[in-house]
């Protein structure tokens, strides 16, 4: 089993990157959250860098500089891992190409991906948050994903995993059907923090209807105003407590395009 020093490691990255004196061009780095995103499937399967190296074809080296130092993936590469685990964890925004995205989660003039976390029962009240999001998604400046997008045929766990894996901002619906469903709750919800306390991605709560949430994402700044439930008397209408909903989600999609 090889073993290698930091100083093997730091010199195998300084002769990557000194390829183009051979007339070999390296590929481009990418954000760190794809070399986050590959530990983690890896170790997942228990295994270790040398042996997805092994069944990979490339040297341990490669793994640790792909997890540690990530670039864009050769294309044989990715293709090889892709069908070792079932899917690509690199995002669909890597076409082969440079990305342009910044190393802290901006997404410049791209279109923001949010995703919607939310119990079914609540599906009227998002319905009508997507309305008040409209006028955004006509601008080009976000696209919006929920289950009920899922092409019939499609592995709908994958599916969410996917959309779940790949958003600049997730919206939880809280509400008391949101805290009882396992799936919402203890799937969703924990994905989401995860990616959210890595700083991959916004996490932001939407108190649509009265339950105790505050000992649980009490440190992240929910919507509406105050974290007053949309529902609350305090709104006068429902439209009034979606307008300041959708305003502070347009803030942070802003904040996230500068």
């Amino acid at each position: 089993m090889a073993t290698y020093s930091e100083h093997d490691k730091l010199k195998y990255l300084e002769d990557y990157y000194t390829q183009e004196s051979l007339g070999i061009s390296p590929y481009p780095p990418i954000p760190p959250y794809y070399g986050v995103a590959l530990k983690e499937e890896r170790e997942l399967r228990g295994w270790t860098q040398q042996q997805l190296a092994e069944k990979l074809g490339v040297i341990e080296l490669e793994i640790w500089r792909m997890e540690e130092h990530p670039n864009l993936p050769r294309e044989d590469f990715r293709r090889k891992l892709s069908e070792l685990l079932g899917k690509d964890i690199y995002s669909t925004r890597l076409s082969g190409q440079a990305t342009d995205e910044a190393d802290d989660g901006e997404v410049g003039n791209q279109s923001v991906q949010i995703f919607f976390c939310y119990a079914h029962e609540d599906e009227e009240l998002l319905n009508k948050l997507k309305a008040h999001l409209r006028p955004l998604e006509r601008q080009g400046l976000i696209d919006v994903w929920q289950d009920r997008d899922i092409s019939a045929g499609t592995e709908w766990e994958q599916e969410i995993e996917k959309h779940l894996n790949e958003a600049d901002i997730i919206l939880l619906l809280v509400s008391p059907d949101f805290m009882n469903s396992e799936y919402c709750y203890g799937i969703e919800m924990k994905r989401a923090l995860e990616r959210h306390q890595r700083g991959d991605v916004k996490v932001i709560p939407i108190i649509v209807r009265p339950v105790y949430w505050q000992g649980i994402l009490g440190n992240i700044q929910a919507l509406p105003k105050d974290a007053l439930p949309i529902t609350d008397p305090y709104w006068h209408t429902l439209d009034q407590a979606l307008h300041n909903v959708a305003e502070g989600i347009r803030k942070a999609v802003e904040r996230l395009r500068k």
